[in-house]
């Protein structure tokens, strides 16, 4: 989103699944996969970004655990031009539908796709319905163009 509205001439469109637009509670640097990754996610799921979890260094957990406690982007939010889908779930543990869609209507041009799903890693969660609607969004924004 920084990049999107501070380098306009280099961004077509923006989606934004999940991300948070201010500080994040540090407490959810320590919540489970479950939390994470919803209740549908499967063991091997949830395994597998446990390793990743594992492998990366406490250096950089710190230094994103530092940036994440300490940013708020509602000062840049309106100056994205790009068109933007914001997606999000409905029963994230990480922001509420409400506190999306108030930083969402700071973005000219931009949508809200709310998704069902516990997940906060809506991404990962609704992998497939995040793919289809992405690819809908830049198609329509390019016949729009």
């Amino acid at each position: 989103m920084y990049f999107a509205a501070t380098n306009p001439q280099r961004v077509r469109t923006l989606v934004v699944a999940s991300g948070p637009f201010s500080s994040v509670d540090p407490k959810m640097a320590s919540s489970s996969q479950q939390v994470r990754l919803g209740s549908a996610a499967s063991k091997e799921e949830m395994e597998y970004f446990d390793k990743l979890r594992d492998a990366t260094s406490m250096e950089t957990k710190r230094a994103v655990q530092s940036m994440n406690s300490s940013f708020n982007l509602d000062s840049l939010l309106p100056q994205i031009s790009a068109p933007t889908l914001i997606i999000t779930s409905d029963r994230s543990a990480l922001q509420s539908v409400e506190t999306v869609l108030r930083s969402q209507t700071k973005i000219p041009h931009s949508r809200l796709l709310v998704l069902t799903s516990d997940a906060y890693h809506v991404a990962v969660a609704k992998a497939d319905e995040c793919v289809s609607n992405v690819l809908a969004f830049i198609q329509e924004t390019k016949q729009q163009a």
